[in-house]
């Protein structure tokens, strides 16, 4: 019994200790997507948990698309760092411009808001 104790209680350590899930909190990131000065909407956001930069795998723990003004928000966020990325491709060029944003949340409550201007010289 005293063993099966143990067991659970690293378990239990383990999958807390590693902060994989930032989800459960009450902050919240809201994201507004411009290109050109104009809104860029109906794109897919991705968000990274625990990352300040492109993950090196390309995974993202959470995706939403933007609305028509370019605007999208995850919600229910712990503190920590987390990384924000899209793509936008328009339907007036052959090139895809990439965005992305850094964002660090220190209170475990309230809003972040960032701009990603998709049009910036280098927007990562």
């Amino acid at each position: 019994m005293f063993r099966i104790l143990i067991i659970a209680s690293v378990l239990a350590i383990g999958v807390s200790a590693c902060g994989k899930n930032r989800s459960g909190g009450r902050a919240q990131i809201n994201v507004h997507v411009i290109y050109d000065n104009k809104n860029v909407g109906y794109n897919i956001v991705r968000l990274k948990y625990g990352a300040n930069g492109l993950p090196a795998d390309g995974s993202y723990d959470e995706t939403d698309t933007c609305d028509h003004t370019g605007k999208t928000q995850f919600e229910k966020l712990r503190r920590g760092d987390y990384y924000v990325y899209l793509e936008y491709a328009p339907d007036t060029s052959n090139e895809t411009f990439v965005g992305g944003a850094h964002v660090k949340i220190e209170n475990g409550k309230g809003e972040q808001h960032i701009v990603i201007d998709l049009a910036e010289e280098n927007p990562l």
